[in-house]
């Protein structure tokens, strides 16, 4: 049972990698709501539930099959208390403290006085209380088999006999469950594993049942999917993890898994390009209202990199890796929105987008883009942005305000595209003259 109840707890505590072999509890990095930067991280798991496996979910009734609780102590301590016969009444603060602090020489001390049949039935108490789930149900088994005609333990006898035979057969369920999960993993049929964790029917098993369901959506890149999961284990969570942990962390996690999504989308999609009319409305965007455009930005797959970003410099990076076998995270394009003050007086401003990226055939698109629907140019020398060296490439005329430039950049072999505009007063500048 020991051996069982350790699958039991590892399995519980496992939440970001599906048959994970470790009892730490892994989170992924996310960004809280103050804008501070959680790495990703290992932690030991929180566990203050009195059943390792079972009474944490959620603390199932076993008579209506609505959450509640089933804590040996709580009964000792509210039930039994009014329903006892006088003189085990008495006693029930004594016994409440022990079955709490788990105390078997003061409890033990305590019972010894019972009559023979008490006597039993408060050993099967610190049994079940002791995670000894199969113990407790041959000493209440044994106690049944007495045909005693005491009303109180007639009705508490039949209780907790039915208690411990549904853990016992959520027991045999969950670890049927984990042996077939693990033999599918091993053969990467993702479709069989689905199929065995939607047959848990047990209620003292959802929480693990939604548990394994989200790590495997997780394995999949099944995003959407996971987030919906996350509102069902929010539903039978324990408190630890409703402080902590998976549930603990819904928003965050809410959010980590959309960006994952939409990188997935512009991976599937083949958009390894950012579509440049975006690019010159996101600069408008910026100029115009003074704030960052978020939220394309992130329908785009950027995530916005707070800890490079100064007052006047925004940083976005997007990740094209995540789907990679090796699963690292690797930035192919990082976009900086860049704002430059050169009279304060005259609010007179130059607002710079510039997207960096790695990819050859991202270039021909914009290359070929450019060349196709901005006739008028000049040379990178005559730019107004920076003084570009060892690079190659040239500046396209985009409407009347707006500047693009494309190149090429021999020392870090990287290439860039970047859009500008020069604001006086509010408004947008003309710079058809410029090209002139």
């Amino acid at each position: 049972m020991k051996r069982l109840q350790s699958l039991v707890l590892l399995l519980t505590c496992c939440s970001c990698y599906l048959f994970s072999q470790r009892s730490d509890v892994s989170l992924a990095a996310y960004r809280k709501d103050d804008g501070t930067f959680m790495q990703p991280e290992y932690r030991k798991p929180t566990n203050n539930s009195m059943l390792l496996n079972y009474t944490a979910h959620g603390s199932y009734n076993p008579y209506t099959g609505v959450p509640d609780w089933t804590d040996a102590y709580q009964k000792v301590w509210s039930d039994y208390r009014k329903d006892l016969p006088a003189f085990y009444k008495m006693q029930y603060s004594a016994l409440y403290n022990s079955l709490l602090r788990k105390d078997s020489i003061n409890y033990f001390n305590v019972v010894k006085t019972f009559e023979d049949s008490y006597k039993l039935f408060f050993t099967g108490l610190f049994k079940y209380n002791a995670n000894d789930i199969e113990g407790a149900y041959a000493t209440f088994s044994e106690l049944n088999n007495l045909k005693h005609k005491d009303n109180f333990l007639s009705k508490e006898i039949a209780f907790w006999l039915d208690v411990t035979s549904r853990y016992i057969a959520a027991t045999a369920e969950f670890t049927d469950l984990y042996s077939a999960i693990e033999k599918y993993e091993n053969e990467q049929n993702y479709s069989a594993a689905s199929n065995k964790i939607d047959s848990v029917k047990n209620p003292l098993n959802l929480y693990n049942k939604y548990l394994l369901k989200y790590n495997l959506e997780l394995r999949q890149y099944h995003y959407p999917q996971a987030i919906a999961t996350l509102d069902s284990l929010k539903k039978y969570s324990p408190d630890p993890d409703t402080k902590d942990l998976i549930v603990g962390n819904y928003k965050n996690l809410v959010e980590v898994l959309s960006f994952k999504q939409n990188y997935l989308q512009v991976m599937t999609n083949g958009y390894y390009y950012y579509p440049v009319s975006s690019l010159y409305n996101n600069i408008v965007h910026y100029f115009e209202s003074k704030k960052m455009p978020v939220d394309t930005l992130q329908k785009a797959g950027f995530a916005l990199q707070m800890e490079k970003c100064t007052n006047t410099d925004s940083v976005f990076t997007r990740n094209l890796a995540d789907t990679a076998a090796d699963n690292i995270a690797k930035i192919n394009e990082v976009l900086n929105f860049n704002r430059r003050i050169y009279d304060p007086a005259l609010m007179d401003t130059m607002l710079i987008l510039t997207l960096s990226f790695k990819e050859k055939n991202t270039y021909d698109f914009y290359q070929n883009y450019l060349s196709a629907n901005f006739p008028d140019t000049h040379p990178l020398a005559k730019t107004l942005t920076y003084k570009f060296e060892n690079c190659e490439g040239k500046e396209y005329m985009i409407y009347r305000y707006i500047v693009a430039g494309l190149l090429f950049n021999h020392l870090s072999s990287t290439y860039q595209l970047y859009f500008y505009c020069i604001g006086k007063k509010g408004k947008l500048q003309n710079l058809a003259p410029f090209f002139e």
